[in-house]
């Protein structure tokens, strides 16, 4: 089983439904994405960042896959173009699983406002804390999808409404 590093720490239903149901990406997030890393790329080039590739972490029953957007001789950066709040703690499990593939101590969030292009960056220590973490929700992500056992959901109005599977979920709450 494959799962990937993005997923960590949020909603267990989303990564349920998200392993069955491939993404299909809005060229519009896509494009925003793309230009945040732009920006921070141009911004922090006395980094000397150096695009991320992809690696893996094995582990017995699964592997949690993933690409960091940028990474320097000490650090791991990773862009974000939204700032919702409600998932700042998985941006942050998603970038202590980065230093762990790419064995850094050090991993820099940071946050893109294209309106006013600024950046806010947030250095961040590796978490071994945060890694546990991850991989006990891991772990639970695996156990409901080898016994097909919808997990049960994070019932929260600002997650529940912009979520993609706010339909399927039946949680009460609609996408707007």
């Amino acid at each position: 089983m494959r799962f990937f590093a993005s997923w960590a720490l949020r909603c267990l239903r989303w990564s349920y439904f998200r392993y069955f149901i491939p993404a299909k990406l809005d060229a519009q997030f896509v494009e925003r994405g793309k230009r945040a890393e732009e920006l921070a790329e141009k911004r922090l080039s006395y980094f000397r960042l150096r695009r991320g590739k992809n690696r893996e972490l094995h582990f017995r029953n699964y592997i949690v896959a993933g690409r960091p957007d940028f990474v320097t001789r000490d650090a791991i950066i990773e862009v974000k173009s939204s700032i919702p709040r409600q998932f700042f703690i998985p941006y942050l499990a998603q970038l202590n699983l980065y230093m762990l593939m790419e064995g850094k101590r050090i991993g820099i969030l940071v946050l893109v406002n294209e309106r006013d292009e600024l950046i806010k960056t947030i250095y961040v220590g590796f978490s071994r804390f945060i890694v546990k973490q991850c991989i006990a929700y891991f772990d639970a992500l695996y156990e409901h999808i080898k016994k097909s056992v919808i997990p049960e959901g994070v019932i929260d109005s600002k997650i529940c409404s912009s979520c993609s599977f706010s339909r399927r979920c039946g949680n009460g709450f609609r996408k707007v």
